[in-house]
């Protein structure tokens, strides 16, 4: 089985990259964390609207709080949202909007107000489980798992906390774009 990786960022990427390689299947890694549902896009079944990633955003925070040293949490959160705002006009209302905001707490009061979701608790969130073959360790700053398929229990595992923001997406549908 051939798979294709690299600066996929959209469908007419993807498409173009199958054409030249003839891949089997995409791994697909940075164009995910811009786009989380850029794999469904390929596949046909359409994308992920932002009011399905907006509440992402507080699941990701509260992973990075418990995770990460409070003086670095929100520039991950600001990480991620510079990749969404490529993607979502509204990510970029909220990268604007966080842009000089660094305290944790007030971080933690806007996400509220936009997500509707409570507050952050400041306990530690247990790491996520390493899943070979899906799971590839990062270098050296915590896991990061770079994965475009889905894990034994058929939903794929991201956490990029370590390393790049990015979606902490638990419960979506497998992300596998094989050639059809």
């Amino acid at each position: 089985q051939v798979i294709a990786n690299g600066e996929i960022w959209s469908v007419a990427e993807a498409l173009r990259c199958r054409e030249v390689s003839g891949c089997d299947a995409l791994m697909i890694g940075r164009g995910m964390v811009t786009d989380p549902g850029l794999a469904l896009a390929i596949k046909g079944q359409g994308g992920v609207p932002w009011g399905e990633v907006a509440p992402l955003l507080a699941v990701f925070w509260q992973q990075v709080s418990g995770r990460v040293e409070r003086r670095h949490r929100a520039g991950r959160l600001k990480q991620w949202l510079n990749y969404l705002r490529k993607r979502y006009p509204e990510a970029q209302t909220a990268f604007d909007e966080l842009r000089c905001c660094n305290d944790p707490p007030q971080i933690d009061a806007w996400l509220h107000a936009s997500t509707g979701l409570a507050a952050v608790r400041e306990t530690p969130v247990a790491p996520f489980p390493t899943r070979e073959p899906h799971a590839r360790a990062a270098s050296g700053n915590g896991p990061a798992v770079l994965s475009s398929g889905p894990g034994p229990d058929n939903h794929p595992l991201y956490d990029f906390t370590g390393t790049t923001a990015a979606s902490a997406w638990h419960r979506a549908p497998a992300w596998h774009a094989p050639r059809s």
